[in-house]
């Protein structure tokens, strides 16, 4: 099957992407999605190692705090990133073993080739104007300012440099539903060239 890795910083468009997809019937699977999921698992270990702060009135996680703790500390971060990246990605694998669509689309923000064990036949990079992505993250995480510099260093150093294909996204969904117009039709052109073959 042809399989797609959709992968870019944090506010650059990819949900915006990933929403089109899912209009057009193709399978997504979202690494970001599969993390919040596996974090409520963890909330027992979590909360011993981070602390009760990071649990709300109602028992949920207070994901705003984590990522405070997280991203102050990179001992932490990388500890946190040992327990869920070998679980996200094995539940990523689970999950398209079901899939039915032409082809399917990866998500995963942060992707190094060195380190994803996914099977993949494309790699699909978004990025955007810096300005525009700090502008994008203000508006996100107005009581979080002053970690935004911190995250997008991190994922700076995390990002691939090389890509099959690539989209600027400068916030004109117009011009990036045609630029994904041609992508689907291209890609149903080799999912349906894989199969022959």
């Amino acid at each position: 099957m042809l399989t797609v890795l959709l992968t870019g910083g944090i506010a650059t468009g990819k949900s915006t992407i990933t929403k089109y997809f899912l209009e057009h019937h193709i399978c997504c699977i979202d690494a970001d999605l599969i993390a919040r999921e596996q974090l409520d698992a963890l909330k027992p270990q979590l909360a011993k190692w981070l602390g009760q702060k990071i649990i709300l009135p109602d028992g949920s996680i207070d994901r705003a705090v984590v990522r405070q703790l997280i991203f102050s500390d990179n001992r932490k971060r990388l500890k946190l990133e040992k327990w869920l990246h070998p679980l996200i990605y094995r539940e990523m694998q689970r999950r398209a073993q079901a899939v039915k669509s032409p082809y399917l689309i990866y998500i995963v923000p942060l992707f190094t080739q060195e380190a994803c064990p996914l099977t993949y036949t494309r790699i699909l990079k978004v990025i955007c104007d810096p300005a525009l992505q700090l502008k994008r993250l203000y508006n996100r995480y107005p009581h979080q300012k002053t970690l935004i510099p911190r995250i997008l260093r991190y994922q700076t150093a995390s990002s691939i440099t090389n890509a099959d294909d690539l989209i600027y996204n400068d916030g004109n969904i117009k011009s990036l539903n045609n630029t994904l117009d041609t992508l689907h039709r291209l890609y149903l052109k080799l999912a349906k060239s894989s199969i022959l073959l």
